[in-house]
């Protein structure tokens, strides 16, 4: 799974605390990022949703989703998998 989409998605989110769909597909050719956020997501990752308000390219009022992982997700998610760490 190194080089997977979702692989890729969480990575990103670790590295720069969220991601949205236009980033997802300029960086890293994801057009399905719901599609990623989900299996991540129901691999326990504990992925955060956030409804933003933007205008899209004909300068019209829009929302899209940023996905985060929230500041604390590293002990949150060991303590869930039953690890120290």
């Amino acid at each position: 799974m190194p080089n997977s989409l979702n692989t890729r998605v969480l990575i990103h989110m670790m590295k720069h605390g969220k991601i949205t769909s236009k980033e997802a597909f300029k960086l890293y050719g994801n057009t399905r990022l719901s599609s990623s956020i989900f299996e991540l997501r129901s691999q326990g990752y504990p992925i955060e949703t956030t409804m933003v308000e933007g205008y899209n390219r004909y300068n019209q009022p829009t929302k899209y989703a940023v996905y985060s992982l929230p500041k604390n997700w590293k002990s949150r998610f060991n303590r869930a998998n039953g690890n120290s760490r």
